[in-house]
């Protein structure tokens, strides 16, 4: 027996050494694929570092430029603003005035828009109600000087300020309203290139 049990331990060595050998070979396996695993691990994860800051890049760089757009939007906006109510105060100061300033205004304007023939100078009531001493006069004068004759009507005009030239069948729209309408856009320009 003491022959078999020689071979068995022959056996059984050699299995433990073919064992000791394929666990060490499994060992530098297991070894070598994790290593391959950690260097693509290492590259995905760089990869994807790479990939997350240029999204991150075009992210920010979108965010700046919506807020430059919203800046220069809202910079718009407020010098719109400013210039509307530089404007609206032109306009209050104008039609604001007191008399006398007031119909020396509108005697400029009217020399201004005044036709030759004969036509009509219609006003609004609260003006007809305050008509200066000596405006008639001068109406009449401008008139002449232009070529024509104007009167001033007894039936009031259906406007806050300034007057309405009639021409036979045409009107001239002279208040404060229609003359800042027409100049508006050339107004703002001034009024820009003044405050900026």
């Amino acid at each position: 027996m003491a022959g078999v049990d020689k071979i068995t331990e022959e056996i059984l060595q050699e299995a433990k050494t073919a064992a000791q050998a394929l666990l060490s070979e499994t060992e530098d396996k297991v070894k070598e694929i994790a290593g391959t695993a950690a260097r693509e691990a290492q590259s995905i994860l760089s990869s994807g570092e790479e990939e997350a800051k240029r999204i991150i890049a075009q992210q920010e760089e979108r965010t700046q430029s919506s807020v430059i757009m919203r800046k220069r939007q809202a910079m718009l906006t407020a010098k719109q603003e400013v210039i509307d109510s530089v404007l609206q105060q032109a306009y209050d100061k104008l039609a604001g005035q007191d008399g006398k300033d007031y119909f020396r205004m509108i005697e400029t304007l009217l020399k201004k828009n005044i036709h030759a023939g004969d036509g009509q100078l219609c006003l609004p009531e609260k003006d007809l109600k305050r008509l200066p001493e000596g405006f008639a006069k001068a109406v009449s004068e401008a008139a002449k000087a232009a070529g024509g004759s104007l009167t001033i009507s007894e039936v009031p005009a259906k406007i806050a300020n300034g007057f309405i030239l009639k021409y036979g069948g045409v009107e001239e729209n002279c208040s404060l309203d229609a003359l800042f309408a027409q100049a508006r856009e050339t107004l703002r320009d001034q009024v820009s290139s003044i405050l900026w």
